[in-house]
């Protein structure tokens, strides 16, 4: 994909093809949401049954993400965004994806994530079939204090809404609805 397709700079696209016959078929053209995206379809990986796409944006907002898109008959869902809790400024996560065959796990490589070392690199291994927990801000499975915490040290505007996990009503602004969401998952 050519860079700049979607919303972003260097935001990137992928596109799905399928096979009719001898010849090859674009089916849909899958994109960014608005403002995501860079490097989107650097890495791409696809489900054994081709109704699951993963798609990489490693440098989306300097941190990386990757993105999932599901396809019911020819129609491809929004997509859902996956992010890692624990990357930095640069760590690329999603430089590499892979999605296991029924679509229920994906994997993520994150070249420059810093750990113990400098650029050790990581790789994330996530569970597909979990609904994602809303206001588990500090990945530990449970929403708790540190995730209230968290909320609070973000409490406000915010110049980025991708980035700001505690945005859980995608506003803009870190509030008394975000708050509500997160208390209304304790536990």
């Amino acid at each position: 994909a050519c860079l700049g397709d979607g919303g972003g700079t260097a935001s990137g696209g992928a596109y799905i093809f399928v096979r009719q016959g001898e010849v090859w078929i674009e089916q849909a053209h899958l994109l960014p949401p608005p403002g995501g995206g860079g490097f989107f379809g650097s890495a791409v990986s696809i489900s054994a049954d081709g109704n699951t796409a993963m798609v990489s944006a490693a440098e989306e907002f300097a941190r990386g993400a990757a993105y999932i898109f599901t396809r019911k008959g020819e129609q491809w869902s929004e997509p859902t965004r996956l992010a890692a809790c624990d990357t930095g400024i640069d760590d690329q996560f999603a430089t590499a994806v892979a999605l296991s065959g029924d679509a229920t796990i994906a994997i993520a490589g994150a070249i420059w994530h810093e750990e113990v070392f400098e650029y050790q690199g990581a790789v994330y291994v996530l569970d597909l079939t979990m609904a994602p927990c809303y206001g588990d801000l500090s990945c530990d499975g449970q929403v708790g204090v540190l995730d209230l915490l968290i909320l609070l040290y973000r409490w406000g505007p915010c110049d980025n809404c991708i980035l700001a996990c505690p945005d859980f009503d995608g506003d803009c602004v870190v509030g008394v609805p975000d708050l509500l969401i997160l208390l209304g998952n304790w536990g």
